[in-house]
């Protein structure tokens, strides 16, 4: 049976293809348009249909639905090197998940334990907050010491693009075979 399931799962969507849709709701946030609830639970229900096709053909006809600009596709595509790996990554550990939850299926019936869920996912709600203010004070740490200056100079003002002297060369410096 496992041999049957767990490779049936890789032409269907995985977690992975359907994290790129979250891009419709950034594209809208980013123009200042407002999705409602019934609208983003409509997205995820198309979304999921048209995840079968490439994000590059689903998210434009996303835009469109909801009448966002196609004017921030580039910032869909551009990254694209960076979020595709990060998908690619998600989609392994998803079908992992689902051949051990199939696995587990067939040897024993799966008993979800209801309690232990409700705490856990209590625990993790309320040290979402410690979580934000270790952030926010690590921040805060930064800025005050100047590392986020520096590291604006360096990657967004294109501090690491500067003439710099050629490194030591053996052929250059000591052999005097090149100016």
């Amino acid at each position: 049976m496992a041999s049957v399931v767990v490779p049936l799962a890789y032409p269907f969507p995985h977690l992975g293809k359907t994290l790129s849709f979250v891009f419709v709701s950034f594209a809208a946030w980013y123009v200042g348009q407002n999705l409602t609830a019934s609208q983003t639970a409509t997205m995820a229900t198309t979304g999921a249909v048209s995840s079968f096709a490439s994000p590059l053909v689903s998210i434009p006809y996303l835009l469109d639905q909801y009448q966002i600009p196609q004017d921030v596709m580039p910032l869909f595509i551009l990254p694209g090197f960076i979020t595709m790996r990060l998908a690619d990554v998600v989609g392994v550990m998803s079908l992992m998940a689902l051949t051990l939850v199939v696995t587990q299926m067939l040897r024993a019936p799966i008993r979800i334990r209801w309690m232990r869920l409700l705490s856990g996912v209590l625990v993790a709600r309320i040290s979402d907050q410690e979580w934000l203010r270790f952030l926010d004070g690590w921040v805060e740490f930064e800025r005050v010491d100047g590392t986020l200056e520096s590291l604006g100079d360096y990657w967004i003002q294109g501090g690491g693009t500067k003439k710099r002297p050629p490194r030591w060369c053996v052929v250059r410096d000591v052999l005097h075979w090149l100016p």
